[in-house]
C-alpha cells in the first residue's frame, strides 16, 4: 500500500529549500537518446532536454527499486555530463513524463513530473520542484495531486511559466461523472479530468480550471500561452478513436479566462499532435495525416519518407477565432530561418520549430 506521505508532499514556503548533494550517484550517465514521455517504446528513458542561459540542461528518471530518482546535469555534449548529476528528487513510483521550465523571471528552474504508483494499479501523482539555475539549490516539491481512484499506465504533465510567477501545470485529475455519447441511451459514466493548476515557487496550488472527457484513463495533455489573460488546455484519449478537447484557462484562479473557439487536429493528424504559437499570436495546431480525400489532393509533399502523407494544421487567431474550415497545409516553406505554412485561409509563421513540418523540408529552416 503506497500512503500519500510516501510521495511528493506540498512545500511551506520558499524558504524551505534543502541543499542538493552532488556526490551521488557517481556513476549515473544521462542517457543518449529518450523521450520526455514514456510509452511509445518498451524501456524508453524519460529524459527532458532544454537550453537554458546557464546552458544545455537535462533532466532524466532512473528507476531505483520501487522509487525513482530525477537527476539532472548540464552536458558538453548529449550523454556527457559536466560534473557529476544532481538528484532533483527521489519520488515513490515510476516516473512517466517529465516537464521543465526556466521561470518568467529567468531566476528559477521548474521540474514537473508524473509518476505511477504500483505500475499505476495504485494511482498516479504529479509534483513540482523549484531550483536555481546552478542546480545547488532544490526546494521540497509542491503536490500537484494525488489520484487513487483508478489505475493508469502512463502519467503525463504539461508546464508553462506563469507571467503572474510560478508555473501552471496540466495534469490528469480524479474521476467524475460526466455524459457519454457514446451509450444508448445516454447516461452518466465515471470520465477522466483534465485539469490546469497554478504552482507557486513557495509551494501554493490553486486549480484554474478542468474538464472530464468521456474516454479511457491515461490522458494526453498540453498547454499553450494564449494572451496576457490566460492560456490553452488541450486534453485528449482513446475512446475507440481519438477524442479531443480544449478549454481556455485564467493564469490566476478568480481572473476571467479569454474567450476562444475550441481547437483540434483532424483525422490521424488528431493522434499525436503538437501545439505551437505563431508570430501573430496564433495558436497552431499540427499533425500527420494520410492524403486519403479530396480535400487533400493540394496537400504539400513531404521531402521524403512516405509520399502519401499530408501535413494539417487549425490556426486560431488572436482573437479567438479559427481561420477557415480547411486543415490542409498547400506549401511548408522557411521565412526569417522559421517554418512558414500556407493553409487556404492564409499563411501562418511558426516561433518554434514543428517536426512534423520538418519532413516537408529539403532541410530544417533553423
Amino acid at each position: 500500500m503506497v500512503s500519500a506521505g510516501a510521495v511528493a508532499s506540498a512545500a511551506p514556503s520558499a524558504s524551505a529549500s534543502v541543499s542538493v548533494s552532488v556526490e551521488e550517484p557517481k556513476l549515473v550517465k544521462p542517457p543518449v537518446e529518450g523521450v520526455a514521455l514514456a510509452g511509445s517504446g518498451e524501456g524508453d528513458a524519460v529524459v527532458h532536454r532544454s537550453k537554458t542561459a546557464a546552458g544545455d540542461l537535462v533532466v532524466w528518471a532512473e528507476p531505483e527499486g520501487d522509487a525513482t530518482l530525477i537527476l539532472a546535469a548540464y552536458e558538453k555534449k548529449r550523454g556527457e555530463a559536466i560534473g557529476a548529476p544532481v538528484v532533483v528528487r527521489r519520488t515513490s513510483g515510476r516516473v512517466t513524463a517529465l516537464d521543465v521550465v526556466v521561470t518568467t523571471d529567468g531566476n528559477d528552474l521548474a521540474v514537473a513530473w508524473a509518476s505511477v504508483l504500483e505500475d499505476g494499479q495504485k494511482g498516479h501523482v504529479s509534483a513540482v520542484v523549484f531550483g536555481s539555475l546552478d542546480l545547488k539549490r532544490m526546494s521540497k516539491p509542491a503536490t500537484v495531486e494525488l489520484v487513487m481512484d483508478h489505475p493508469v499506465t502512463v502519467a503525463r504533465v504539461a508546464m508553462v511559466p506563469s507571467p503572474r510567477g510560478g508555473v501552471v501545470v496540466a495534469h490528469e485529475s480524479k474521476l467524475t461523472k460526466c455524459l457519454s455519447d457514446y451509450s444508448t441511451p445516454k447516461s452518466m459514466v465515471d470520465c477522466p479530468v483534465y485539469e490546469a493548476v497554478a504552482v507557486t515557487v513557495g509551494g501554493g496550488t490553486s486549480v484554474l480550471g478542468n474538464k472530464p472527457l468521456d474516454v479511457g484513463p491515461g490522458l494526453d495533455v498540453a498547454l499553450v500561452p494564449f494572451d496576457d489573460k490566460g492560456l490553452l488546455l488541450f486534453g485528449s484519449g482513446m475512446h475507440g478513436g481519438r477524442t479531443q478537447s480544449s478549454i481556455t484557462v485564467p493564469w490566476t484562479k478568480g481572473e476571467a479566462a479569454p474567450t476562444a473557439d475550441a481547437l483540434s487536429c483532424s483525422g490521424l493528424a488528431g493522434y499525436a499532435p503538437e501545439y505551437r504559437r505563431g508570430e501573430d499570436g496564433e495558436v497552431v495546431c499540427i499533425g500527420s495525416d494520410m492524403r486519403f480525400d479530396e480535400a487533400a489532393k493540394d496537400c504539400a509533399r513531404p521531402a521524403g519518407g512516405d509520399k502519401d502523407r499530408c501535413l494539417r494544421a487549425r490556426a486560431l487567431g488572436h482573437d479567438g477565432k479559427l481561420r477557415g474550415n480547411d486543415d490542409v497545409v498547400t506549401k511548408v516553406e522557411c521565412a526569417a530561418h522559421k517554418q512558414k505554412l500556407t493553409l487556404r485561409a492564409g499563411t501562418v509563421t511558426l516561433l518554434q520549430p514543428s517536426s512534423y513540418a520538418d519532413d516537408f523540408l529539403a532541410k530544417p529552416c533553423r
